[in-house]
């Protein structure tokens, strides 16, 4: 006999834990772009302005996102609450044992509300977001690469817009079909983050690094300053939501 290796399936928090890292890549941090830093053949004037106001843009994003983390802590507290109050343990337990259809209803609710989480987290900030986004959308590159990447970096932006699924009526149509299927609030809230940010989308100080043959001498400090501040925000916001998302997994699925 060659018995099969069983997988055991993932707890809640160990399963949203692998799909952190891309929601915040999509959301918030952002993922580094794959592209190589465009020749400086030449540059047009345009492209050394858009590049001086991306660096401000980005200067100013990072340091509103940690001026006001407070209210970004707040914002993410309240959601829980919501679900801890208004359906705690909403999905009845864990269906990790189940049918494959049940499990892939169980991961649609880890994923979702990960996801929801970073919206939560952002909704503070989604008035200079939005600001942030329409400035970057009007700025011109003569690379048609960097078009490219700039107009996904918008859209990701656009993210803190979307609607949001409330998890706790979600939860009672999945309970309702014994976690048969996923819900179709679940199902349209993933196809409008995928229609709006298809793939990876640079960080700022990732960004700021591709545009370096298009930037001023005079912005270099504050180009440097991009990536100190970067990695200020990124180390505050990953340990923040990994602590709230285990809390927000033990409200939706009940303690472990």
């Amino acid at each position: 006999m060659n018995p099969q290796r069983v997988r055991r399936p993932l707890s809640p928090l160990a399963h949203a834990q692998r799909v952190q890292k891309f929601l915040m890549a999509v959301l918030l941090i952002g993922a580094a772009a794959t592209v190589a830093n465009p020749p400086k053949a030449w540059a047009a004037p345009a492209d050394v302005a858009s590049t001086r106001t991306v660096i401000a843009i980005a200067i100013r994003d990072l340091t509103t996102s940690m001026v006001l983390f407070k209210r970004v802590e707040a914002s993410a507290n309240a959601l829980i609450e919501h679900i801890a109050t208004t359906c705690p343990a909403a999905m009845g337990g864990d269906p990790r044992n189940g049918t494959a259809a049940q499990q892939h209803t169980r991961d649609a609710f880890v994923q979702a509300g990960a996801l929801e989480l970073l919206l939560g987290e952002l909704r503070p900030l989604s008035a200079s977001i939005n600001s942030e986004a329409r400035t970057i959308e009007k700025l011109h590159w003569s690379q048609p690469s960097l078009r490219r990447i700039i107009a996904a970096k918008a859209a990701g932006l656009h993210v803190v817009n979307l609607s949001r699924p409330d998890l706790c009526s979600a939860a009672a149509v999945a309970r309702r079909n014994a976690f048969a299927s996923v819900p179709p609030a679940i199902t349209s809230f993933f196809r409008a983050t995928k229609a709006l940010v298809p793939g990876d989308t640079p960080t700022w100080a990732d960004l700021v690094h591709l545009l370096k043959p298009y930037e001023p001498r005079s912005e270099a400090a504050a180009a440097r300053r991009v990536r100190v501040l970067q990695a200020r925000s990124d180390s505050m916001f990953s340990n923040f939501s990994l602590r709230a998302l285990a809390r927000l997994l033990d409200a939706v699925f009940g303690a472990n």
